[in-house]
């Protein structure tokens, strides 16, 4: 949430007037822009009013090195062209470029300096249609060192038609004039110009703001009013778990083209997304929902729950932390339980349980699993990509997901993960800096009277295999390891014990038939099969029998077991879990 005292409504106003702030004896007050996109939407022309601090002999204008949330170098400069320095009077100044990324400038005594450039910007619409343009704000806006602290105004010279979203506090003097408190929070509220649908909607008394743009599929082909009321379920479920909303206005900008699959990028108060426009013609939402709750979830971890070197950034280098892990993997976990609690997955075909599963499957073959440690994949994102590979996204959703179960266990289900939450987003307390090395394990400590120093030790710095195991019986669910060269009957089955799917060699198997023994053991539940599976080896000949509609007497079927070609994991939930294990597993997926 981009605050800002009402106090410094006169102040943003004053620094706006060019004339009166020369006049100004104060050292420095705000900087200003002015950003006008071409009507072609090809690039966008920008105006910085810079004010220059007394006696300063010397400054230097910045792009950013990268844009966080994003933990990569970017050449933001190759983008930026035609950039100019003057004074009040007209005066054009030189520059000097040390690097591709500096500027530097002698100011000889001018107390503002006009810098004017512009960036080149892609167009997401259809040729037809009317330009929609998105920016981010690090690869968009100079900064200098002596300005990062101060506050920012921008004002908005639109071509005719165009309407903008973004995060920004809205000026009541204009509703093209926005302002933030400093650069971060300037910087951090992306922006779309152009063609946009807009729509709104309120959760918990805070508003919500809706901007879809580029290739829209159409109302049939996509419903508007269903998307919302989809998001809202998942707004309502972050509400649920966090208990607040630390925001007055939260906007998303839905950004629909033909990206590969999604991606989106986490801000105090808004989020982008971009989406594939193939999948939502499809009628496919599932991913459109989880990238949503997972960048949503992070308005909390990571935009306000983060450490010391996440806020205030220092974009001149590459910022490391050892807990990508944790703000991205846990976030990760929490997108899947949003989605859960929201309503919007189906319980009863074990969903959440599948899709945890098919993370540590994912884990299990990365070749960097078991040899890059958690914190070590965390670290080292910044360096040169290696032929070990193992994502801390993963990693982290899988350490959140037994972390959850550990510490409900622990505490007899009183204390969750959700309360450790809770408690990290009012302690950090943002906007003052982040948390220290090793606040992780303490907090989780101080809520639930847990020791988490030897998981930590074992599974986050160290690379022992995560003990999936030995945790997830403690919630009610049955674990099973089926390793490559294992058993495989060549079939699947229903809750109901029905065969859905045969091989094609299993002959005298037919889809629809019950399953009532396999090898001599009584089938009376699906997770009885893979415990018969223990009974028998690859290659042995067993009957199994089954109940067929049409047929008085049950059959006996002779099959050749067969071998698993690689490793599978499954998790399915207990028939008979003792009273702890079913509240630790009712609760954990309580959409209450």
């Amino acid at each position: 949430m981009i605050r800002v005292l009402l106090s410094l409504c006169a102040l943003f106003s004053f620094c706006a007037n060019p004339t009166l702030f020369a006049q100004d004896p104060q050292p420095m007050a705000a900087v200003s822009w002015e950003i006008r996109p071409d009507a072609s939407g090809d690039f966008v022309h920008l105006e910085m009013r810079l004010p220059i601090s007394k006696g300063a002999e010397q400054i230097e204008l910045r792009m950013p090195y990268w844009k966080p949330g994003s933990y990569n170098f970017s050449n933001f400069e190759k983008k930026l062209s035609a950039l100019t320095v003057s004074n009040l009077e007209g005066k054009v100044f030189v520059t000097e470029s040390p690097d591709p990324r500096t500027w530097v400038i002698s100011p000889g005594g001018a107390r503002e300096l006009i810098v004017r450039y512009q960036i080149e910007t892609s167009n997401s619409a259809r040729q037809t249609q009317m330009p929609a343009v998105h920016l981010h704000g690090p690869s968009t806006f100079l900064y200098t060192d002596e300005t990062l602290l101060l506050p920012h105004s921008l004002r908005l010279s639109l071509p005719d038609g165009w309407s903008f979203a973004s995060g920004h506090k809205q000026s009541a003097e204009s509703a093209n004039l926005v302002h933030s408190i400093n650069y971060d929070e300037f910087v951090d509220c992306p922006m779309a110009f152009g063609d946009l649908e807009s729509y709104e909607f309120y959760s918990h008394g805070k508003k919500f703001d809706v901007a879809f743009f580029g290739k829209m599929p159409s109302e049939k082909e996509f419903s508007r009013e269903d998307w919302l009321s989809r998001l809202k379920m998942i707004v309502d479920a972050g509400y649920n778990l966090m208990g607040e909303f630390p925001f007055e206005r939260y906007v998303f900008l839905y950004m629909i083209g033909n990206t590969r699959g999604g991606w989106g990028l986490e801000h105090l108060n808004s989020t982008t997304i971009s989406f594939n426009d193939y999948f939502l013609r499809q009628g496919d939402l599932d991913g459109f929902e989880s990238i949503t709750s997972h960048e949503f979830f992070h308005l909390w971890n990571v935009k306000r729950i983060r450490p010391k070197q996440l806020g205030p950034f220092d974009y001149s280098t590459d910022v490391h932390t050892r807990d990508l892990w944790w703000l991205e993997g846990v976030t990760s976990y929490y997108q899947d339980v949003l989605l859960q609690r929201s309503g919007l997955r189906d319980n009863e075909k074990n969903w959440f349980w599948n899709t945890q599963i098919e993370n540590l499957q994912t884990l299990r073959l990365s070749n960097g699993y078991r040899v890059l440690s958690p914190e070590t994949t965390s670290w080292d994102i910044w360096k040169s990509k290696s032929n070990l590979h193992v994502s801390y996204y993963d990693q982290g959703q899988a350490i959140g997901l037994m972390l959850d179960i550990l510490i409900r266990n622990h505490t007899q289900n009183e204390r969750s993960l959700d309360d450790v939450v809770r408690f990290l987003n009012r302690w950090v307390n943002y906007p003052n800096p982040g948390y220290e090395p090793g606040d992780l394990e303490r907090a989780i400590f101080s809520v639930t009277g847990w020791n988490p120093s030897s998981f930590f030790n074992r599974h986050i710095r160290g690379n022992e295999a995560f003990p999936f195991a030995e945790v997830l019986p403690l919630a009610g669910v049955d674990f099973f390891d089926f390793a490559a060269g294992s058993p495989r009957l060549g079939f699947t089955l229903d809750d109901s014990l029905l065969l859905t799917k045969v091989d094609t060699s299993l002959g005298d198997l037919r889809i629809g038939d019950q399953v009532l023994t396999v090898a001599g053991i009584d089938i009376a539940q699906k997770s009885d099969i893979r415990l018969a599976m223990n009974e028998v080896s690859a290659g042995e000949l067993i009957s199994i029998q089954v109940r067929r509609d049409g047929i008085e007497q049950d059959l006996d079927v002779e099959l050749t077991v067969g071998e698993r070609r690689r490793a599978l994991l499954q998790a399915w939930p207990m028939t008979h879990p003792n009273a702890l294990q079913k509240q630790i597993r009712e609760s954990l997926l309580a959409t209450d």
